[in-house]
């Protein structure tokens, strides 16, 4: 009753926005949420959720983060570092020494790496690391890229139902520790526009074994690069609750020489 009168007189809560206005009217970030995040490959995934984990640093989340796209750990760094100085660490335009020290300090600061030697890849092992890395250092987000990395043990489940017990205990962890979750998954069914010979813009049934994955995340996200305009069209095609965010999409800019991305209009 309590919670209820709270959203009477005060209003639903209101979620973190990153600073990009279209973005931000389509998808608010909550903690005790899990969000899918799919794509075709090649296509910044992985860029794009390292884009957004640098806004929500900036208002000081801290992150677990298993990213086998990104290893060695170094090289994810590198790319963190140049979002958060916004420029390059090499070439023409290359961050200051100051720049890389001030970077290197925040993402040390908020970022904890979650290394194949560390433990074994099962979906148990990486939640039991996040969950030590919530009691020890804080961390709002843990983000585990990419699900086909992790070792997957059916005990006489089929896919589909194995597929659905592990996002059910990704979602408990994430209210458990009040975190949000994001799992990258890479979509198997790829379509080709007959007109355009573009590839078609994935979903979350896309992705490979089970319908849950569109099922069970409270939001999910599509990136999509349009190869002949080179914008990258991030699609929210899943949002849970009316008052966190709404289906449909922003465009954006990649800068390659530092990666970070810029709405377009």
């Amino acid at each position: 009753e309590d919670d209820l009168d709270n959203i009477y007189f005060n209003g639903y809560p209101e979620g973190i926005k990153i600073g990009y206005s279209q973005f931000d009217q389509l998808m608010s970030w909550f903690t005790s949420q899990v969000t899918v995040l799919t794509g075709i490959p090649g296509h910044g995934k992985s860029e794009f959720l390292d884009q957004v984990m640098m806004k929500l640093a900036e208002m000081n989340w801290k992150f677990g983060v298993f990213s086998a796209e990104n290893q060695p750990t170094a090289q994810h760094a590198v790319k963190l570092i140049e979002k958060k100085a916004e420029k390059s660490m090499f070439g023409f335009n290359k961050m200051s020494d100051y720049d890389y020290q001030q970077a290197k300090i925040f993402i040390n600061d908020r970022f904890f790496f979650i290394k194949f030697n560390e433990i074994n890849l099962s979906i148990d092992a990486i939640l039991q690391r996040g969950k030590e890395l919530v009691t020890r250092h804080g961390i709002k987000m843990l983000v585990i890229d990419n699900w086909a990395n992790l070792d997957h043990n059916y005990a006489g489940m089929n896919e589909h139902q194995y597929i659905g017990q592990s996002l059910i205990k990704v979602m408990n962890f994430a209210k458990m520790y009040d975190i949000h979750v994001v799992v990258v998954a890479h979509p198997t069914k790829i379509y080709k526009n007959k007109e355009t010979g573009l590839h078609e813009v994935p979903n979350l049934y896309s992705i490979s074994g089970s319908s849950h994955w569109f099922n069970k995340p409270d939001n999910g996200i599509t990136i999509y690069r349009d190869m002949k305009t080179g914008f990258t069209e991030v699609h929210i095609q899943k949002v849970r609750w009316k008052f966190t965010g709404k289906v449909g999409h922003a465009v954006f800019n990649w800068n390659k020489e530092n990666g970070t991305y810029i709405e377009q209009f």
